[in-house]
């Protein structure tokens, strides 16, 4: 799901429409586009990768990723264009094999990208295509230093998000409580510190294969990132791996309901949303006026929650 102030994009995998657009403040249905194929107007998809799916150039221009290309949209007049079957793709870019797959990617520049490859020595790739370029950004923090440095991409999983103007951006950590506020350009951080129920367990282990660490009993904590113009949304579960005893498999166990940290671009906490239902993919609109949110098991309906109405200290 991606939102602009008037204009709401949600990825569909189904063989269908690739892309619906609704209308930000009713959902009402607008059109589709990017239907799969390699016919005029098709986007030849090959497998589709929903974590590089999201606006950029301040809301101009959206990205559609999936595991062979980049594309970049200018969805200016997208209604009169989705009338008249011209939306068009301005860039398309193959992804090198050496960043694939990349995860999490954002649009920073018109031909310039962000992103995530595993094991790699720092948070993200910078990925230049006209020039060729590929780099790492963005340290690791420092929280453990026994870990070597090739597990530090698993011990440091976290989500990522981007401002709308691509000048900042926002980690939340899975496996420590905490936040970070970057700025993209000279890559200075600022931490968000939350203090938990259960804090991580101290003796954290490295797997096996030495390239990632072993999270059967450690803590989880933030679960995914989102940002507005002026906050950031944080969703918050803290949980615990159990696993069943019937079927061996593991999964998410907590004794709280899961809820969004709100925090304004300094930092600083504005209120906590205790959610209704269980969450997955969500967005808030750039003005903190709505919400969006699916049900991870209910992936036919999306929620709305009216931001303007909940008591600031909720």
């Amino acid at each position: 799901m991606a939102i602009s102030s008037r204009h709401t994009f949600i990825l569909n995998k189904a063989p269908y429409e690739s892309i619906k657009v609704y209308s930000t403040d009713s959902l009402r249905y607008l059109g589709s586009f990017g239907y799969e194929g390699q016919g005029p107007g098709d986007f030849e998809f090959y497998r589709l990768n929903g974590s590089g799916f999201n606006l950029g150039n301040n809301g101009k221009t959206l990205l559609v990723q999936d595991y062979k290309y980049l594309r970049t949209i200018p969805i200016n007049d997208i209604e009169n264009k989705l009338a008249n079957n011209n939306l068009a793709i301005e860039y398309k870019f193959t992804i090198p094999g050496s960043l694939i797959p990349f995860n999490d990617v954002y649009l920073i520049g018109s031909t310039h990208f962000l992103g995530k490859v595993g094991f790699s020595p720092k948070h993200f790739k910078e990925f230049l295509p006209v020039q060729a370029s590929i780099s790492d950004v963005i340290d690791y923090p420092k929280r453990v230093n026994y870990i070597p440095k090739e597990a530090n991409h698993h011990l440091y999983w976290s989500h990522f998000d981007t401002s709308i103007d691509a000048k900042h951006g926002v980690l939340a950590y899975m496996r420590f409580p905490m936040v970070r506020i970057f700025d993209i350009e000279s890559q200075k951080s600022k931490y968000i510190e939350f203090q938990p129920k259960n804090k991580q367990i101290e003796n954290i282990k490295v797997a096996g294969n030495g390239k990632s660490v072993d999270n059967s009993k450690m803590f989880s904590y933030y679960f995914n990132v989102e940002v507005s113009d002026n906050r950031i949304y944080a969703l918050y579960q803290e949980s615990i791996l159990i696993r069943d005893s019937g079927t061996g498999k593991l999964s998410y166990k907590s004794e709280q309901p899961p809820a969004l940290h709100v925090y304004d671009w300094n930092g600083n906490p504005v209120m906590k949303i205790t959610m209704p239902t269980w969450m997955g993919i969500y967005n808030v609109s750039p003005d903190d006026s709505l919400l969006y949110f699916m049900h991870p098991e209910k992936d036919s309906l999306v929620y709305k929650i009216n931001l303007n109405q909940l008591n600031e200290h909720q």
